[in-house]
């Protein structure tokens, strides 16, 4: 039965706690990746932002306005025309438009160094050899 003290869950019971389940063999050792894949992966990271568009699209849905099937160049216009005629809508929108902007224009940049990164590896050459595969280079 736990007393009142050991049932408080403080930083020093739980480290005790798991020095104990490490002394019994209950944690399993961990791969721990390299500086070097870590460093790839916060460069491959960042396209998961462009989510902002998608959100978006979805929040101008809820108002009946769709979007459609644009082009990245004429995505912004064909949001300032959909939300013209709704003002508070339309003060909304714009934030996010320019923060869409300015994270497209840094991606490019990270793209770039994606690009620059991979260029020279051979197994990156491999992989887009491969059959199916795209490649990245613009």
């Amino acid at each position: 039965m736990l007393t009142a003290q050991q049932s408080k869950k403080t930083d020093r019971n739980n480290d005790a706690c798991g020095i104990a389940q490490m002394r019994v063999g209950l944690f399993k050792p961990v791969h721990v990746k390299t500086l070097v894949a870590q460093e790839q992966r916060m460069l491959l990271t960042p396209r998961k932002l462009l989510d902002l568009e998608f959100d978006l699209r979805g929040t101008l849905r809820n108002f009946g306005l769709k979007v459609g099937v644009v082009g990245s160049s004429r995505y912004e216009a064909r949001v300032r025309i959909l939300v013209a005629g709704f003002p508070r809508l339309a003060a909304i929108a714009e934030p996010r438009l320019k923060v869409r902007q300015v994270m497209r224009h840094q991606l490019a940049v990270l793209h770039k160094m994606l690009l620059d990164t991979v260029r020279g590896d051979p197994v990156y050459w491999r992989l887009m050899a491969a059959r199916g595969s795209t490649r990245w280079s613009r």
